[in-house]
């Protein structure tokens, strides 16, 4: 029940709440599988990268699931160890119960690795996923890869797509709004950076200033200088 609780108020963004429980079922069973991992993604999502890997690692070894390789590529992809974090999730690419999440987190590691072509390979067919995250995902995905390819038109296409299907998500928002910027409609790029940063503070009001990870480990801190 506990547990339960404490995995309750992590999805919504009471940390703090969430933290508390964790802690106590540690203390409590230090081999805990599900309260260490839960208790890493608190620690990840408040950006505490070295600490969440401390409790991801503890999850691995007492429980080595595909859940837990998952939490580790995705703190190594936080991180910035893209070689790592390629290696983990490579572990867990073909296993069902954990896609899409794999495909859409290796997409990004493939982004930053410049690999356009392999990026885009991973998340094309969920664009005709029924699901609207999942879709909205895929766009956002492929505009990511279009800004990067500087193809400006094509990425905010791709964009306005996932707006339309996620508008509560702030990072299309941002890179709209430098989509715009590239193309000199700086009025238009004003528009959606205010309105990311907007966003990002119903975000924060809403869910005790979490970062919902994984996220753009640049988007937080690029938007001061916007």
């Amino acid at each position: 029940l506990l547990l339960n609780l404490a995995d309750v108020y992590q999805r919504i963004g009471r940390l703090a709440e969430a933290k508390l429980i964790y802690e106590r079922l540690v203390d409590t069973d230090p081999d805990s599988a599900p309260a260490l991992g839960g208790l890493g993604w608190v620690y990840l999502q408040e950006g505490q990268h070295q600490t969440a890997l401390t409790l991801f690692t503890r999850q691995k070894l007492t429980d080595l699931t595909a859940e837990s390789l998952y939490n580790l590529g995705c703190t190594f992809l936080a991180l910035g160890d893209l070689h790592c974090a390629k290696t983990y999730f490579g572990f867990i690419l073909d296993d069902p119960g954990m896609q899409p999440l794999v495909h859409f987190a290796l997409a990004r590691v493939y982004i930053q690795e410049k690999d356009y072509v392999s990026a885009k390979e991973l998340v094309t067919s969920y664009l005709n996923e029924p699901n609207r995250e999942l879709r909205a995902l895929a766009y956002f995905t492929l505009g990511r890869i279009a800004y990067e390819s500087a193809r400006w038109k094509n990425a905010v296409r791709y964009l306005k797509l996932c707006s339309m299907l996620k508008p509560e998500l702030p990072d299309c928002a941002f890179w709209l709004g430098l989509c715009f910027r590239q193309l000199g409609q700086e009025q238009e790029s004003q528009k959606w950076l205010t309105y990311c940063k907007e966003l990002f503070q119903l975000d924060r009001s809403t869910s005790s200033g979490a970062v919902h990870a994984p996220r753009e480990k640049a988007t937080t801190a690029r938007l001061q200088d916007v």
